[in-house]
């Protein structure tokens, strides 16, 4: 990239991250264990559609490491295009024939990069952007999704591409 003529910093391809972090209850030591997810996608307009697939991928990966699992709570201080509309309200009421588990949703006032959620993704875009400064190059969502897996353990990461 940093060889190539200049008109190829004219269009680059744009990555949007959605942080997720879930708190599994461990039942052998009843205390909570946090498990922070990232789902990776080109699908960059942050709106019902990226929520819902994002939300989707997340959920069954939970079942699958934590079958016991009957209930989730959804947190968010997420936009209003994003999470707080009627698209997602009614996702809600079909969460359960969507997902497979009941849930419910709490929203909070905008934190604007407080939350623990954020510190997934800041974690994630501060270790990406200094690790590829000349060679290697993060490129688009398939190269970020890469080096996350390679590069970034304790965080769990997804690629939904083509949305």
């Amino acid at each position: 990239m940093q060889d190539a003529i200049q008109s190829v910093n004219w269009k680059k391809e744009q990555v949007a991250i959605l942080p997720f972090l879930a708190y599994v209850k461990d039942t052998a030591s009843d205390k909570l264990k946090p498990i922070p997810m990232c789902v990776i996608s080109d699908h960059f307009v942050h709106d019902t559609t990226i929520f819902w697939t994002s939300q989707k991928v997340i959920d069954q990966d939970l079942i699958k490491e934590v079958p016991q699992i009957k209930y989730i709570k959804y947190f968010s201080d997420g936009s209003s295009a994003l999470c707080e509309n009627f698209k997602n309200f009614i996702n809600l009421c079909h969460h359960e024939e969507d997902h497979g588990v009941k849930a419910e949703w709490h929203f909070f006032v905008s934190s604007h990069g407080k939350g623990a959620c954020d510190g997934t993704i800041k974690c994630m875009t501060t270790k990406a952007s200094f690790q590829r400064l000349y060679k290697d190059q993060i490129l688009n969502a398939s190269d970020l999704y890469k080096f996350t897996k390679d590069s970034i353990k304790g965080i769990k990461t997804f690629l939904c591409r083509n949305i």
